[in-house]
């Protein structure tokens, strides 16, 4: 069976599947990023990046005939992580800095917490705690961009005003990233929580949706040297300033005058043959970061896909549309995508330290909620069927599975398998109900049912 072949019941039967869990998940305090299941729910928590992604596929199925009131609580969800989850002073001890959101926002602490989520094994310092008993951990260089983005969208697409003390820490969310700019030299970076003069609270190495200790490898296969500066992380920045300069177009020009300015700084280093991202060879077309001594790390992965979802409100991308064709089709080669499942994490081609995790760093993962993501981009840049191709290979494994599966194995070309740590004492596991896959289904079902049902309409 191949992912073309789901018929439209099975669609239907994934996106009322999916729409029951982003109803129990979605609240207007924030969207859980799983449900609360012990060792196969450990992110009952609010995440920035993961809450935004989430939400901004909800809000986006409204115009396909999705849930609008489910939409709403999302849209409310993001209003609360702009006024309570994001950085008020600069405190070093803890990583929090004015304007930066919360990677991190746990009310309930348990084993899982202590066990996986934290890494207790190889973490020595205290996680940080506020008076009210809420675990608070700032180390996201992309969830303020992610925030951004998904609440200035929604708020377009639900035709929703902002309200002023929103629309303040909107401003200040942008401030943040700008100055994260001049401090990396242009681009938008992050420095692991362990070399932060000052920190005295734990936290991530890494700090992209790529939060392993392995996610970053040189040629080879150790760890990368940071700071370290994600593709992805700065085409969602620019994606942010884009948004921010055209919602303050008219109410502060000249905020928005800047905010565009700084937009279009990132977008020129970013393309530059030597100083950015564009590599454009045979083996990629972007490359996964640039380390702390400049090397661009070129491992052909998912995230130069995802960078079609990074688009501005005219549905502009940060790189040219000669470009844009060749990500697409790397997205769609052979070493890359698998008709039966969605695109893999990294090129068949690539080698990685065998002795890691493999959950961030290994050719052979998946993570349907990333093949959404693509797909998402895709069909905002004109890519149709290809963006379909992608849809029904990740909904073919979360059909199969009858799971919103957070990432799983490729066992073999249509075998999957839910991931396990290889550190059985840690005892991680693939969490089987997670929000951001099942916003991905929801969203890729939506798209592809409302066409259907268009087809059905003129026949």
């Amino acid at each position: 069976m191949t992912g073309e072949q789901l018929s439209e019941s099975d669609l239907i039967y994934l996106n009322r599947a999916s729409h029951g869990l982003l109803t129990e998940l979605t609240t207007n305090r924030g969207t859980f990023a799983s449900s609360a299941l012990g060792w196969n729910g450990p992110y009952h928590a609010f995440f920035a990046r993961d809450g935004a992604i989430t939400n901004n596929f909800t809000i986006s199925s409204v115009p396909l005939g999705g849930d609008r009131r489910l939409a709403t609580i999302a849209f409310e969800g993001e209003k609360t992580a702009a006024r309570e989850y994001t950085g008020k002073v600069n405190e070093p001890s803890r990583g929090e800095e004015v304007g930066k959101r919360e990677h991190e926002h746990r009310t309930e602490l348990n084993n899982e917490t202590s066990d996986v989520q934290h890494a207790a094994a190889t973490n020595e310092k205290p996680w940080y705690v506020d008076a009210d008993g809420v675990l608070r951990n700032w180390d996201t260089a992309d969830g303020t961009s992610h925030g951004i983005v998904t609440l200035l969208r929604g708020q377009r697409t639900l035709n929703s005003p902002l309200p002023a003390d929103v629309e303040a820490s909107v401003k200040s969310s942008l401030g943040w990233i700008m100055n994260q700019m001049g401090e990396y030299d242009g681009l938008v970076g992050f420095t692991g929580a362990g070399l932060q003069p000052g920190r005295i609270y734990s936290g991530l190495h890494n700090q992209s949706w790529q939060d392993s200790e392995d996610a970053y490898q040189t040629a080879n296969g150790e760890n990368a040297p940071h700071p370290i500066k994600d593709v992805l992380v700065n085409a969602m920045a620019w994606a942010a300033l884009r948004e921010g300069g055209r919602y303050f177009s008219s109410s502060d020009p000249d905020l928005s005058r800047t905010v565009l300015q700084y937009a279009d700084d990132l977008k020129e280093l970013f393309n530059h043959p030597e100083r950015g991202f564009l590599v454009d060879d045979e083996h990629t077309v972007l490359a996964q970061a640039i380390d702390g001594t400049g090397t661009r790390l070129t491992q052909s992965g998912i995230d130069q896909g995802s960078v079609l979802y990074a688009f501005g409100p005219d549905g502009e991308l940060i790189v040219d549309k000669s470009i844009a064709d060749k990500i697409v089709k790397k997205m769609l080669a052979p070493d890359m995508f698998n008709p039966m499942a969605g695109i893999r994490m990294y090129s068949l081609n690539t080698t990685f330290n065998p002795n890691g995790t493999k959950y961030h760093a290994d050719p052979y993962t998946l993570w349907p909620y990333k093949s959404g993501e693509v797909a998402y981009g895709m069909e905002q840049a004109g890519y149709q069927a290809e963006s379909d191709q992608v849809k029904y290979a990740f909904l073919n494994v979360i059909h199969q599975l009858d799971s919103n599966i957070e990432m799983f194995v490729e066992a073999s070309q249509d075998r999957f398998e839910p991931w396990s740590h290889p550190d059985h004492r840690i005892g991680q596991m693939s969490s089987l109900q997670q929000a951001w896959t099942a916003g991905a289904v929801y969203w890729a079902t939506s798209s592809l049912l409302s066409r259907i049902q268009q087809r059905q309409g003129k026949e």
